[in-house]
């Protein structure tokens, strides 16, 4: 099963240039729902802090052989990737030398889209997981190989303010670098019962209604364990037929509509690209 054509990945990142947003938890749910879907999923660490590589530790058990930066400045891929027994979920990971990359050689717009471009024929999607920085270095790796973006916000003026820097950044490299760049809309986080805040961010944004997704992720106990332990690692004990807990299955039930319109905007996205391309 292929997510784009018969050759490429989807490429997809989910992003905020604020810390704590959330977007290396909505990262792993991601790849986790779209690999329970039957998709070859990757999920690739382009965040020194590493902790999308540590969150696949405590939930599969990967042996780590090899990191971004190794894999770069040996110029050797092989390794690279950690693969998970009978899932259709890898990684990429990274450590924190990843920020030597930035000096010297290295530090250049392609550094990504290199090691990309040798492997995406193996996978259905490809979620990238980015820093909290707007520096150009990482960001502009990341918008270079992607086809589509996400931004995530929450009930905060920081991360509204995110939004436009995201889409100036994307716009520049939209035209002058990767034309394939697709921007799919904004997913509130931690999105609590009062809409007070987040109707007068909007408000104050002016930010449209279609560009939020319909569902929203709420303040969860379970999800905020998620971020030290994995994503859905807590499993029942008490059944070897029901695989999670009750609360797993309340983050899945929040999740499956997201994933749902996740993958309809992208559809939505290829149209388009499509009618503007016979339309030429």
């Amino acid at each position: 099963m292929k997510g784009s054509d018969d050759y490429m990945a989807v490429k997809l990142m989910a992003g905020n240039s604020k810390g704590g947003i959330g977007k290396t938890l909505i990262s792993n749910l991601f790849g986790y729902h779209l690999a329970e879907r039957g998709n070859k999923v990757l999920i690739v660490d382009f965040d020194p802090q590493g902790n999308t590589t540590r969150l696949f530790r405590e939930k599969y058990k990967v042996e780590i052989k090899k990191t971004i930066y190794q894999a770069v400045t040996k110029d050797d891929l092989s390794d690279l990737i950690c693969t998970v027994e009978g899932e259709n979920i890898s990684l990429i990971p990274t450590s924190a030398d990843l920020s030597l990359l930035t000096k010297g050689k290295h530090n250049n717009i392609n550094v990504l889209k290199n090691i990309i471009s040798q492997i995406e024929s193996d996978f259905d999607y490809i979620i990238i997981d980015t820093p909290p920085t707007m520096e150009d270095f990482y960001l502009q790796n990341v918008f270079n190989v992607v086809n589509y973006f996400v931004i995530i916000v929450e009930n905060s003026e920081q991360s509204f303010q995110n939004v436009y820097k995201y889409h100036e950044l994307a716009n520049d490299i939209y035209e002058n670098l990767n034309p394939d760049l697709e921007y799919l809309g904004i997913l509130m986080n931690k999105r609590d019962d009062s809409d007070e805040i987040f109707n007068r961010l909007k408000e104050k944004y002016g930010l449209n209604d279609e560009e939020y997704f319909k569902h929203a992720i709420p303040k969860n106990a379970r999800l905020a364990k998620y971020s030290e332990d994995g994503v859905y690692n807590y499993m029942n004990k008490k059944s070897n037929i029901i695989k999670y807990d009750q609360w797993d299955y309340k983050v899945m039930r929040i999740m499956n509509p997201i994933i749902d319109e996740l993958l309809e905007r992208i559809n939505e996205a290829k149209s388009d690209s499509l009618e503007k391309v016979n339309n030429v």
